[in-house]
């Protein structure tokens, strides 16, 4: 069980303080990145809530899974994002991300669209 709901627990073990924080700096980099991307990226209102709604699922996914491993909470069974080797909870996670690119590669598209049709 280790390998799954505790990998949190694990990564301390092995990598110490500086592990631990150099993995909870990068989720909160990403999630700020989402969270921009989502409010400069897309025009339609809800590519906006989708992208910041994702960020927030991460984030709380996150948290939850580390207070569970702090003993701040009960063992709940929540994976740790992108970590954990949860097969369920790692698919949903692609899908997502991919949604997300989806969303921001559509912008792109958008604005090449409305460039080339400037010029002509």
């Amino acid at each position: 069980m280790s390998y799954s709901d505790f990998i949190f627990a694990v990564i301390g073990e092995e990598l110490g303080l500086i592990g631990i924080v150099v993995l909870m700096m990068a989720y909160v980099g990403f999630i700020r990145e989402l969270i921009l991307a989502g409010l400069k990226g897309p025009s339609k209102l809800e590519g906006k809530l989708y992208i910041i709604g994702f960020a927030l699922y991460i984030m709380i996914q996150a948290t939850i899974n580390i207070a569970v491993n702090l003993g701040l909470f009960p063992p709940t069974g929540v994976t740790l994002p992108f970590v954990s080797s949860g097969g369920s909870s790692i698919m949903s996670l692609m899908i997502g991300y991919g949604l997300v690119f989806a969303i921001l590669i559509e912008k792109e598209e958008e604005n090449k669209a409305s460039e080339t049709h400037e010029k002509t």
